[in-house]
């Protein structure tokens, strides 16, 4: 992922949270408030890079999702949702006993 400059960072992760993290499994991710309804998806990358999960959501202005990534292995991810033009990314945390 390209650096953004910091005064960018700070606003495109308002928008996007991901609870609990780190997480055994389950995820709720919430994402919104939208001004407008845009095409929404959300990607899962690992920490190579690869993709491991993709959800298109069709148009809304938020999105409030439970899932559940317990097949995926311990480790950091980078959850990232597209809206319209914009994207916002997290960091994740799959922490199992």
């Amino acid at each position: 992922a390209k650096a953004l400059p910091s005064s960018n960072t700070k606003l495109h992760q308002a928008g996007l949270s991901l609870a609990p993290n780190p997480t055994s499994g389950e995820v709720a991710i919430r994402f919104g408030e939208l001004e407008e309804a845009a095409e929404i998806s959300l990607e899962i990358h690992n920490a190579l890079g690869q993709l491991v999960l993709y959800k298109d959501f069709g148009k809304a202005a938020q999105l409030d999702e439970k899932l559940d990534l317990g097949r995926l292995n311990s480790g950091l991810y980078f959850v990232s949702v597209k809206a319209g033009g914009e994207r916002f990314e997290q960091k994740l945390i799959i922490s199992k006993d």
